[in-house]
């Protein structure tokens, strides 16, 4: 068999970082995608924003939107807004938060932030764990990309670009 024969039929590995999002539930995204993260950051309520992003964190000099994704990927009704103030569910120990990126192409970037119960895990993907996407991420199917498995779950991997380029606001 040649190289190009055996490329073609040997998959592909990737690095990947596997985010355990508030409530317990795991995604990922690139390796490249995740640029820093928050330890207990200040954050800013912003009155009257929908439950998936109520929050701000100041990140170098920037302050970029806090998405709860748990709440993103869950919710039913995205326009939703909760008139109490709730804390998260990890209120007890530091708020941990992904600074995620990715290039808009001359010289410019955008960020935004998600909210994690816990530090995030490098892993590797491999194209043959691709797998079906859970029934109830179906109709979220522009902020997840696809999915994986990994120890026996299905993890999506989301679609930041979709995610943070203002697509909700309209």
């Amino acid at each position: 068999m040649s190289a190009v024969e055996q490329s073609v039929t040997e998959s592909m590995t990737v690095q990947a970082w596997l985010l355990t999002l508030v409530g317990g539930q795991k995604v990922a995204v690139g390796y490249t995608e995740l640029c820093h993260l928050l330890v207990d950051p200040s954050t800013y309520r912003v009155p009257h924003s929908p439950r998936f992003c109520k929050d701000l964190v100041q990140w170098e000099n920037r302050i970029l939107p806090a998405f709860m994704l748990s709440e993103l990927l869950g919710q039913s009704d995205l326009r939703e807004e909760k008139t109490e103030l709730e804390e998260p569910a990890n209120s007890d120990r530091d708020k941990i938060f992904a600074v995620l990126g990715f290039n808009l192409g001359h010289d410019r970037a955008e960020y935004g932030a998600i909210a994690l119960q816990e530090p995030p895990q490098l892993i590797q993907v491999n194209d043959a764990d691709v797998c079906d996407l859970d029934s109830n991420l179906i109709r979220k199917r522009m902020i997840v990309k696809t999915s994986f498995s990994h120890d026996t779950e299905s993890v999506p991997i989301i679609n930041i670009k979709y995610l943070f380029t203002g697509v909700f606001s309209n």
